[in-house]
């Protein structure tokens, strides 16, 4: 057969196409951020089995809470679909918030980077989602964004249908949370896609760094605001505990060139107030309570109602997610500096529920009644409380019966029959203890740290390992050898 000069240029476009197609598939699909993990995982699985219900968990999770704008290349979490219309606490107008948006650009990146097929999928979505960021700023500075967003077309009591979706009307500022996690999960684009196409991750998360810096954080306490409507009244010295994303700040530290210093700075104190809370508050829980503000020289839990309700010093719906922020940080970079506090927690929340996750109750006294007794009428298990406790036990081998009975309830409840905020934070906390969470830096700390010894991970001559506080190389090949069970075994202790 015969061809025409036209037509086998054609053919040979369309092989240039398929082929720039397929380099650009194999790039973005081998950008992969590895991480340390120093900490253990649920028992009894084999790695690709806890990812498979990672990515099983995600796609439900997708599935019902990422909607689109009608008509724009958008979307976004969509925060109030659970309870719009049935629920006294939301605005049912309200779609989603920054909190969720960054939730859900993190997860996005994780799961790009867990999943290397599906690599160009997320990628899709995230851009939609970093142009809603975009097209929804706070009023005082567009590198953050604004707290709330709205659905035009929904009615008051939340019927109608979402044609377009603008910034709340009142208050169309920042929330520091939000923020946060959409720095990260830029700088996390950044590493798994590059920056050098149609969205420059990079330069735009380190944008909003700045502007967090700059309009989110007390320079002088070196401590988080609750975001960028504060100045300097009474709330300039108040912050919320569940900002403190230790991991964010070391993170930051890193890449921050202009502000790097005090970054760490801040990661620092804010680390001394964990710890300072835990041992002068908490009455041996290890519990933080929702809101500190500064009394004496030191940021305590606030008494009655500061901002949200009467138990804002407590450990209520921000403080539940404290045990996932805190640990993270201790299981991906090896810094042990509150690995004291977070072993209180967990000997206080195994001997408080008998070791049964399902006694774990949906808030606890610290400042407004007898810490560690439950705040009253909360006599159910919620899974934005439970899964939390995962994470920080992941920090040592003695909470592995605890971690294996945690997972059991993860699995136990569906996507489907939970809501938004229970299954977000659950869906991230799955990426935490499967080692699947990553920084988009090599963040170990300076301190010297090596993963936990697990039982059915195969050990070779070399490698090392923590092990009831102590570190042991392996002499030779191994795989289910308890370290120091036996003084002629493959382990040495170091």
């Amino acid at each position: 057969m015969i061809y025409s000069k036209d037509y086998k240029k054609l053919l040979l476009l369309i092989t240039l196409v398929i082929v720039i197609i397929g380099l650009q598939v194999t790039v973005l699909a081998n950008l992969v951020v590895k991480a340390n993990y120093y900490g253990i995982k649920p028992s009894g699985y084999s790695q690709q089995e806890l990812d498979d219900f990672v990515e099983n968990n995600f796609d439900k999770w997708k599935n019902k809470y990422i909607k689109s704008v009608p008509n724009k290349d958008q979307k976004y979490v969509d925060y109030i679909l659970d309870e719009r219309g049935n629920a006294d606490w939301v605005e049912n107008r309200a779609v989603t918030v920054s909190e969720a948006h960054g939730y859900g650009m993190v997860i996005l990146t994780m799961m790009a980077n867990m999943k290397k097929s599906r690599s160009l999928e997320m990628k899709a979505i995230f851009d939609d989602f970093y142009r809603f960021f975009k097209a929804h700023p706070s009023q005082y500075n567009d590198n953050l964004m604004c707290w709330q967003e709205w659905g035009v077309g929904l009615n008051p009591d939340g019927s109608g249908e979402v044609t377009d979706v603008v910034n709340c009307p009142n208050g169309p500022d920042s929330a520091i949370d939000g923020d946060l996690d959409i720095a990260y999960a830029l700088l996390m684009a950044d590493k798994v896609w590059g920056s050098s196409g149609e969205i420059d991750y990079k330069t735009q998360a380190l944008k909003t760094i700045h502007a967090i810096y700059e309009n989110e954080v007390n320079h002088n306490e070196k401590i988080f605001l609750l975001g960028d409507w504060v100045n300097n009244g009474q709330y300039s010295q108040v912050t919320r505990s569940s900002d403190f994303m230790l991991n964010h700040l070391r993170v930051f530290s890193m890449v921050d060139d202009k502000y790097g210093s005090e970054w760490k700075a801040i990661l620092e104190n804010t680390q001394q107030i964990i710890k300072s809370n835990v041992e002068d508050w908490s009455g041996n829980t290890g519990l933080v309570g929702d809101f500190l503000n500064q009394a004496n020289g030191q940021y305590v839990p606030v008494q009655g109602s500061i901002l949200e309700t009467k138990n804002d010093g407590d450990y209520n719906w921000n403080a539940c997610r404290n045990p996932w922020r805190f640990a993270t940080d201790y299981l991906y970079s090896g810094d042990k500096s509150i690995s004291s506090q977070l072993s209180t927690l967990n000997v206080w929340i195994k001997n408080k529920t008998n070791n049964n996750p399902t006694n774990i109750k949906p808030g606890y006294y610290i400042r407004n009644g007898n810490p560690g007794q439950a705040i009253e009428g909360r006599n159910w298990a919620d899974i934005s409380f439970v899964a939390p406790f995962a994470v920080s036990s992941a920090i040592s081998e003695q909470n592995q019966a605890w971690l294996d009975s945690i997972w059991g309830y993860l699995e136990g409840v569906s996507v489907k029959d939970d809501v938004y905020f229970g299954n977000t934070i659950r869906l991230q906390v799955l990426f935490t203890i499967t080692g699947n969470w990553a920084m988009p830096v090599s963040g170990d700390s300076d301190t010297p740290n090596y993963p936990v010894w697990e039982a059915e991970k195969v050990y070779t001559s070399g490698d090392k390992v923590e092990y009831n506080n102590s570190i042991w190389q392996a002499k030779w090949w191994t795989k289910g050898n308890q370290p120091g069970a036996n003084q002629w075994g493959p382990w040495e202790k170091i």
